[in-house]
Formats: C-alpha cells, structure tokens, sequence
C-alpha cells in the first residue's frame, strides 16, 4: 500500500481531533504524521518509560499527554508543556516503573 493510500492510525486521528484539523493537505498532513506525532509518541513513551508495544491508540491517560505535547509541539510551545503536565508526567512514570518492577520480580520468582 501506498504512503498515500496508508489511513491514519487510531492515535494520528485523536490527535487531528485535539488540534481540531478538519482540512486535508499534504503540509499539514505531513507536519502531523512525519513530525508531531511521531516525536510527541516517542517523548512520552521514553520519558514515562512504556513498554514495547505499548498501544497508544486506545484511550488512555498516556494517550492523552500524548495529544496535550502535539498541542503543544503544534503550537511551537513545547517548553511550556513540561511544567504544566509535571505532575501528569512523574505519576505516570512512577506507574510504569512499579509495574515494570513487579513483572521482573514475577518473572524472576518463576525461576526454578
């Protein structure tokens, strides 16, 4: 299939919606799925600590700061978006670390 023929993931779609894109053309089409979205995708998944594989296309809270760093990263103000979501950001992580942690523990305790 064509990159132009290619229908927009679940998470490029929620994210066109935040920014309230109704229109269609080839720069801002671009600018959202080369740009925005894969650079808002990757912050948050390395800064929360995601696992592989994580499915940012269904509703959740890691979904939405992803769409609240495109709103910014859409707006050339992505510095003003880590103080704003601080407190968003370190409770996801520690939600992520905690988990992790409990699936090496459960993994190791299977051990023989």
């Amino acid at each position: 299939m064509a990159d132009a023929d290619r229908a927009p993931d679940a998470l490029t779609e929620a994210v066109r919606r935040k920014l309230r894109i109704t229109w269609k053309d080839d720069v801002t089409d671009a600018r959202i799925e080369q740009d925005i979205v894969p650079a808002a995708r990757a912050t948050i998944s390395e800064r929360l600590g995601l696992p592989e594989g994580f499915d940012l296309g269904k509703p959740s809270p890691e979904r939405m700061l992803v769409e609240a760093l495109a709103f910014y990263l859409w707006n050339d103000a992505e510095d003003e978006f880590w103080p704003n979501y601080e407190r968003e950001v370190v409770t996801l992580r520690r939600k992520w670390e905690v988990t992790s942690y409990a699936q090496a523990e459960k993994a190791s305790s299977d051990l023989p």
